[in-house]
C-alpha cells in the first residue's frame, strides 16, 4: 500500500519530539537531583552505627555528594568517601583488636634485652620518671597511636596521599579541634589517615597531632555534630546522624572516672544541640537508640550497627525521596569503588630520621628497597621492627607519589623522654621470724650516648642493704649484637651469724669490685657473655663477741653466664620465662684470697589458667661450689 510522504513525515517528526521531550525530562530531573550532604557525628564505639546507616542509604539508592565527620564520625565517613564498601567497613570494626590499637609502644617482649631490666632486678616496681633538661617531664597522654596507623592506612589505602579531599570520590572534611582554644579546625586536604587520627585524638587519651600549625585533637569538643560544616560546603539536604549520650544518673556516678565521662558527654551534647538547631525541615536526623552502650564498647560494634541499620529504615519514609534511578545509581557506585587498589613498583624508600638514633640502625630494620612492589603486610613489619628499638614515640609510613615516582617515606618520632630516665622501685623481704630487709632503689639511664646505641646506667639503693653502681653498655658497631660493658659498684649490707638458730653475731660487709663483661645478645629475650671481676672489701663486726674476728678480704674471678627473659611483665607476669644462669671462678693467680667457684643462678615461670596465674620461680642466688673462709684478723 502506498503511503503518503506528509503523513509519514508527520509520524517521523512526532516521534523524534516526543524522544527529545522524554531526554529532556530525564536530563532536567537529573540535574535538579538535590545535593546531598551526609553529616557523622562523634561517639567512640557508638560510630559503628554509622555503617549500619550507610547500608541503608545504599539500599535506598541515595547518592552522597559530600561528607563530613568527627571522631569515628570522621574515620567511617573518610573510608566510605575514599571508596570502601560497608563489608569492608564491617569487617575493619569488627575484627579488629581494639584493645591493642588503644595501647601504645612495643610490649616487653618486643623490647631488646638490655631494656628489659633483666639483670640485677633487686626490686619490684617499675616506674619511670623522664628527664628533660634538667627537669622531669611526663607524657601528654597515654597513646601515640602506633598501633592504629596502620589500621587506618589501610582503610584509606584506595587513595593517594597526600590528596586534596575535594578529589576524593566523595568530598570529605575531618573535624577536629585546635587545643590551644577549642576552636573547630576542618581538615580538606593531606593524609586522610593523619586528618581520622586527629578527629579521634581524645585528650589525654591519644596524644595531639600536629598539623598546620595547629595542635589538633578529638574534633567532639568543638564541633560533635559537623552540620555547619556541609551546610557551607552548598549541600541542599543534610543527612545527620546523631549519637545521643546515655546520660547516667546521680546514684550511678559513684567514682572519678564516671564523673569524668559524664562531664565530656555534657560538653558534646551541648554542642551537638546548637548544630541540631540549625537542621531545616528538608533535613533528616538519623538518631540511633543506644542505651545501654558506651563509647568505649568496641567488643560489641556488630550489636551497634545493627541499630544504626535499624534506625535508618525508620527514616525510609523521608529517605526515599532521595533515592536516584538504578541505571545513575550504578554509575554513582563505580565512580566511587574506583579501580581495585594496586601494588605500585617502588623507585625510593626514604628515612625521615627525627632523632638522634643513627639513620644506619633504622636502615638495618627496613627490608623493604627500592625496585620491589609495595607489599603492605612487609613495610607494616619493617616499621614495627624499628618501633621496637624502644625509642620512638611513634613510626609510621607513607606511601607517596613524585614526580611521577612512587615511593615509601619511613618517618621515625623520638621519645624526647627517652634519653634520660629515672627507674625506681621497692622491696619488702621477711622471714617472719627475726630478720627483714627492705630496699628503697632508683636507676638514672642515659640513652644513646654515642652513635653506636650505648648507654650509661647509675644505681643506688638504700634502706638495710646500701649499693651505688654505674655500668657503661657499649655496643661493638652500629646495630651489632656484640658489646663489651665495664662496671663499678660499692656497697653494703649486713650479715648475721647463727648458732643453734640463734643469732650469735651481725657483720656488716662493705665492698667495692670492678666489672669487665663481653658478649652477645641473642635476639630480643637474651644474652651470653664471659668477664672478670676484681674487688676489695671488708667484714666488719657490729654485734658480737669482741673475740669474733674481723678482716678484709680480696675478690678476684672470671666466669661467665646466659641470661634469658620472655616475660611480659617483669614482677606480676602471665607470659613466658626468665632464666638466668652465671659461674664464677675464684682464683689466687689473679690475687684472689682463695680458690672457689660460684654458681649463681635463678628464674621465673608463670603458669596462666584463663584468669589465674601461677608464678613458680627461684630468685637469684649464689652457692659455692667450694668455699674456705680466710680469716686473716686485721
Amino acid at each position: 500500500m502506498h503511503q503518503h510522504p506528509s503523513l509519514l513525515t508527520s509520524i517521523l517528526f512526532t516521534a523524534f519530539s516526543l524522544l527529545f521531550f522524554v531526554k529532556s525530562v530525564e536530563a532536567d530531573s537529573i540535574k535538579k537531583r538535590p545535593k546531598v550532604g551526609l553529616v557523622l557525628a562523634g561517639g567512640g564505639a557508638l560510630g559503628a552505627a554509622h555503617v549500619g546507616v550507610i547500608k541503608v542509604l545504599e539500599e535506598q539508592r541515595i547518592q552522597v555528594d559530600f561528607i563530613t565527620g568527627t571522631s569515628m564520625g570522621a574515620l567511617v565517613g573518610a573510608a566510605y568517601a575514599s571508596g570502601r564498601t560497608v563489608d569492608e567497613m564491617e569487617h575493619v570494626l569488627t575484627s579488629t583488636d581494639w584493645n591493642t590499637i588503644f595501647s601504645d609502644g612495643p610490649s616487653r617482649q618486643e623490647l631488646p634485652y638490655r631494656f628489659k631490666g633483666g639483670r640485677d632486678r633487686e626490686v619490684v616496681g617499675d616506674g619511670k620518671l623522664s628527664i628533660q633538661d634538667g627537669r622531669a617531664i611526663v607524657p601528654m597522654a597515654i597513646i601515640e597511636g602506633q598501633n592504629l596507623m596502620p589500621v587506618l592506612q589501610e582503610l584509606y589505602a584506595k587513595v593517594p596521599t597526600p590528596v586534596n579531599f575535594d578529589n576524593l570520590p566523595i568530598p570529605f572534611r575531618a573535624v577536629a579541634a585546635d587545643i590551644e582554644n577549642g576552636e573547630a579546625v576542618v581538615i580538606d586536604k593531606g593524609d586522610l589517615s593523619i586528618a581520622a587520627r586527629a578527629s579521634m585524638s581524645v585528650p589525654g587519651a591519644f596524644v595531639p597531632v600536629d598539623l598546620d600549625g595547629h595542635k589538633l585533637v578529638d574534633g567532639g569538643i568543638a564541633n560533635n555534630l559537623p552540620v555547619s560544616v556541609a551546610q557551607a560546603y552548598g549541600v541542599d539536604v543534610i543527612i545527620a546522624v546523631e549519637l545521643y549520650a546515655d546520660f547516667k544518673k546521680a546514684d550511678e556516678l559513684t567514682n572519678p572516672l564516671a564523673i569524668a565521662s559524664q562531664m565530656i558527654s555534657l560538653l558534646l551534647d551541648q554542642n551537638s544541640k546548637l548544630q541540631r538547631a540549625r537542621l531545616t525541615k528538608k533535613d533528616i536526623l538519623i538518631a540511633p537508640d543506644l542505651k545501654g552502650y558506651s563509647p568505649t564498647d568496641f567488643v560489641k560494634a556488630k550489636e551497634i550497627m545493627a541499630l544504626g541499620e535499624e534506625a535508618a529504615r525508620a527514616a525510609i519514609p523521608r529517605l526515599r525521596g532521595l533515592s536516584q534511578q538504578p541505571e545513575p545509581y550504578q554509575t554513582f557506585q563505580a565512580t566511587r569503588l574506583g579501580k581495585p587498589e594496586t601494588s605500585p613498583l617502588l623507585e625510593f624508600v626514604r628515612i625521615q630520621n627525627n632523632s638522634s638514633v643513627p639513620d644506619a640502625l633504622i636502615e638495618k630494620r627496613i627490608t623493604t628497597k627500592p625496585g620491589q612492589a609495595f607489599d603492605r603486610r612487609q613495610i607494616e613489619t619493617d616499621v614495627n621492627q624499628v618501633h621496637k628499638l624502644g625509642t620512638f614515640k611513634q613510626v609510621r609510613y607513607t606511601l607517596t607519589e613524585e614526580q611521577g615516582k612512587h615511593g615509601v617515606i619511613i618517618t621515625a618520632d623520638e621519645k624526647p623522654w627517652w634519653k634520660n630516665y629515672l627507674r625506681f622501685g621497692a622491696s619488702l623481704q621477711d622471714d617472719f621470724d627475726k630478720e627483714s630487709t627492705y630496699t628503697l632503689a632508683a636507676a638514672y639511664r642515659h640513652v644513646f650516648m654515642n652513635r653506636y646505641q650505648s648507654y650509661w646506667e647509675t644505681k643506688a639503693s638504700i634502706g638495710r642493704n646500701l649499693g651505688l653502681s654505674g655500668e657503661l653498655y657499649q655496643p661493638l658497631g652500629v646495630g651489632s649484637p656484640w658489646f663489651i660493658a665495664p662496671k663499678a659498684e660499692i656497697g653494703r649490707d649486713s650479715i648475721f651469724v647463727r648458732q643453734d638458730n640463734d643469732v650469735i653475731a651481725e657483720y656488716n660487709r662493705s665492698a667495692g669490685r670492678g666489672v669487665l663483661r663481653f658478649g652477645r645478645e641473642l635476639t630480643n629475650d637474651g644474652e651470653i657473655f664471659t668477664g672478670i671481676t676484681r674487688g676489695h672489701g671488708r667484714f666488719s663486726r657490729s654485734i658480737g663477741d669482741s673475740n669474733l674476728p674481723q678482716f678484709n678480704f680480696d675478690t678476684s674471678a672470671v666466669g661467665g653466664g646466659i641470661s634469658y627473659d620472655s616475660l611480659d611483665q617483669p614482677d606480676f607476669p602471665t607470659l613466658g620465662a626468665r632464666v638466668r644462669l652465671e659461674y664464677w671462678q675464684s682464683t689466687e693467680e689473679l690475687g684472689a684470697d682463695d680458690n672457689f667457684g660460684l654458681l649463681n643462678g635463678g628464674f621465673s615461670l608463670p603458669l596462666t589458667f584463663e584468669s589465674n596465674t601461677l608464678l613458680l620461680g627461684v630468685p637469684s642466688a649464689g652457692v659455692p661450689i667450694k668455699f674456705r673462709l680466710s680469716t686473716r684478723q686485721c
